[in-house]
C-alpha cells in the first residue's frame, strides 16, 4: 500500500484505493474509490465528494437491495474520469 504523508490540496481528484493517508488535508476533492485497502489517521476531507466505482459501486447496490445505505448520494454515482493525482 502506497503512503501519502503530510499532504495538502485542494479541489484535486484522489485515488482511495491501495493507499495509506497519514497527516493529510484534502478539501472538495473527488475521492474515488472502487472497493480496495484503504486508510487514514489524522486526515481529513472536508467538503469533499466520494464516488464509488467498480466493485465498491456494485456492493453498494447490493446494500441498499437490502435497505442498508439508503441515504448515500442521492441516487446511484457515477463513474468520474480517471483521478489525476495520487494514483
Amino acid at each position: 500500500m502506497q503512503t501519502v504523508e503530510n499532504q495538502t490540496a485542494e479541489g484535486i481528484t484522489i485515488a482511495m484505493d491501495d493507499k495509506y493517508f497519514l497527516n493529510c488535508q484534502f478539501t472538495r476533492c473527488v475521492l474515488v474509490y472502487s472497493g480496495g485497502d484503504c486508510e487514514w489517521i489524522d486526515t481529513s476531507f472536508p467538503d469533499c465528494e466520494l464516488k464509488l466505482i467498480g466493485p465498491a459501486l456494485r456492493a453498494l447496490g447490493v446494500l441498499q437491495s437490502f435497505g442498508f445505505a439508503n441515504d448515500f448520494g442521492s441516487g446511484s454515482p457515477q463513474p468520474s474520469a480517471a483521478p489525476s493525482t495520487f494514483h
